[in-house]
């Protein structure tokens, strides 16, 4: 059953019925998921949704939605009331490198990023969707982009985006944002020019015809940022030390999922569909859920190149060490 975050002060409130079937006989994880509307992260809700294969592996699984709060959703992993948090690999890292007594393990995505721009500041601009890439990211300069803060794999996306063309980040107002609400809702308004998100999470103002993909990471736009992990998640080193089977069952079940999800992505994914994107008009779920499929890890574990390409920019301003979030010393690896 899904539970929604209401808050680090507040209970964590039941919103779906229990299941008829219990499973006593299972091991219980309570995962947290820093948005389960978003594709990046739909592997766990979609495990949630499917007792055959929580059965198959021996594990009674549900998650915890922390819809966008991804520092309440650290925050409860670090103090154990989660058994994990999934979400951007540099947020685990950050915590890590700061003392967190933390892993990371189960590197789930590759980058389905992208930069969504207002239909209106596009025919402003008088420039094409087709542009060339250098002439698309210079567009950005002057412009308000909404988007996950400092620290987080996205913000350093526009870093990396805009240095490309010599520009910095500064060239730019970015204004930390992470309800995907609220950034359709001002896209919709005008408040912003750009958001930036994984695929899927701008579909509707996409589908509204106020906001058009401007970067794409999922379609190829950035051949070089494309294999780098978008979502892994982080747990306590106890739990690890004393759960490993269960991550290993829960690491296979997930891949189960995913094999399910590519032999029959319309059906197999409509559960989901229906339980988080349901307002989502069909078509664009279709072309959503063929772009997404591709960029997920198929091991669902990640290379250690990859994570280290996020260690090497973290910026540590206060007393810290990003030595301690190298793969080496921080992540976990489950696969023989």
């Amino acid at each position: 059953m899904t539970r929604l975050f209401c808050g680090l002060s507040a209970a964590l409130f039941v919103t779906t019925a229990p299941l008829a079937v219990t499973a006593q006989d299972r091991t219980p994880i309570k995962w947290g998921v820093s948005v389960n509307q978003s594709l990046a992260h739909a592997i766990a809700p979609m495990l949630e949704l499917d007792e055959e294969i929580q059965a198959r592996h021996g594990i009674d699984f549900e998650t915890v939605d922390f819809q966008g709060n991804f520092q309440a959703c650290m925050a409860l992993a670090i103090s154990g009331e989660v058994d994990g948090c999934q979400t951007g690999p540099t947020i685990g890292m950050n915590a890590i490198a700061q003392g967190a007594d933390l892993k990371g393990v189960i590197m789930m995505i590759g980058q389905t990023t992208e930069i969504t721009m207002t239909t209106a500041t596009i025919e402003a601009l008088g420039v094409a969707l087709d542009a060339p890439l250098e002439v698309r990211i210079r567009a950005l300069e002057g412009r308000t982009i909404a988007g996950p803060g400092p620290g987080t794999s996205m913000h350093m996306i526009v870093e990396n985006l805009l240095g490309r063309v010599d520009l910095p980040i500064e060239a730019v107002t970015y204004q930390p944002l992470t309800d995907l609400a609220a950034m359709n809702a001002s896209m919709g308004r005008a408040r912003i020019d750009a958001a930036i998100w994984s695929l899927g999470g701008m579909s509707p103002a996409q589908t509204e015809g106020s906001g058009q993909v401007w970067i794409s990471l999922a379609r190829g736009d950035v051949p070089d940022l494309g294999a780098l992990p978008n979502v892994a998640t982080f747990v306590r080193t106890e739990w690890v030390a004393e759960n490993r089977d269960t991550l290993v069952r829960l690491q296979a079940a997930f891949v189960d999922v995913l094999d399910a999800l590519r032999a029959d992505p319309l059906g197999y994914g409509a559960a989901y569909k229906a339980a988080y994107l349901e307002a989502i008009p069909q078509e664009t779920w279709e072309g959503n859920i063929s772009n997404t499929i591709p960029a997920y890890i198929a091991d669902m574990e990640g290379s250690c190149e990859a994570w280290d390409f996020w260690v090497d920019r973290l910026n540590i301003t206060d007393a810290g060490d990003a030595e301690l979030a190298r793969c080496d010393m921080a992540f976990v690896k489950l696969r023989p």
